[in-house]
């Protein structure tokens, strides 16, 4: 039996992913060298297999008859592959977080993102998209969810918060997750810490 080219495994591989599955060049690094797969996604770029999202980022290209056009992966999931990409724990952050809870309806004007990497500023499908880098505690000690609703009530300010916001933030979440976000979050801002002990015993 004759063995698959690495041009065709990797061929295959791309053809299980879904419509809005990306991927990036070390995914495939167990199939060949790292030149090897950036020259083979090129010629797959090229011939209209998959198309570039943003820089060193892919997904396989899915005509929409339902848009008229082919489907385009949505802003987050480009920018959580970029975090993936370069090793950066992120959470989103400002308007974006409030939005993310329903504690907005406002569109933010762009994506902001709490992040262990440098500050970095991008445009992806003609959204603004901001990494600001935080201290390690504020992202690595804790769970998504925890870190969303510290950034979430910093971007709101502690006169701001009150029973209308409890009572917001208990329709999206269980009782069972605020009480893990207030365990979790035993070693944030005082004031973010006392509020969140009100959250648990409104829900």
């Amino acid at each position: 039996m004759k063995t698959k080219s690495i041009y065709q495994r990797i061929k295959d591989n791309i053809n299980r992913y879904d419509e809005y599955g990306l991927f990036i060049a070390k995914d495939f690094y167990d199939y060949g060298s790292p030149g090897n797969v950036k020259v083979i996604l090129s010629r797959l770029e090229k011939e209209g297999f998959i198309s570039r999202v943003f820089d060193g980022i892919y997904h396989k290209k899915v005509y929409s008859h339902l848009l008229g056009k082919y489907a385009s992966p949505d802003v987050e999931t480009v920018v959580r592959k970029i975090a993936s990409k370069y090793g950066w724990n992120i959470t989103p952050s400002g308007e974006y977080s409030l939005n993310i809870l329903h504690l907005s309806t406002q569109v933010p004007a762009k994506y902001t993102f709490i992040s262990s990497g440098p500050y970095r500023k991008y445009v992806i499908a003609n959204n603004t998209v901001c990494f600001k880098h935080a201290a390690n505690k504020y992202i690595r000690n804790y769970t998504y969810l925890t870190s969303l609703v510290i950034e979430a009530f910093r971007t709101l300010g502690e006169k701001n918060i009150d029973r209308n916001v409890y009572a917001q933030l208990s329709t999206f979440l269980t009782k069972d997750e605020i009480c893990r976000i207030k365990d979790e979050a035993v070693n944030t801002s005082t004031w973010i810490y006392k509020k969140l002990v009100e959250l648990y015993h409104y829900a």
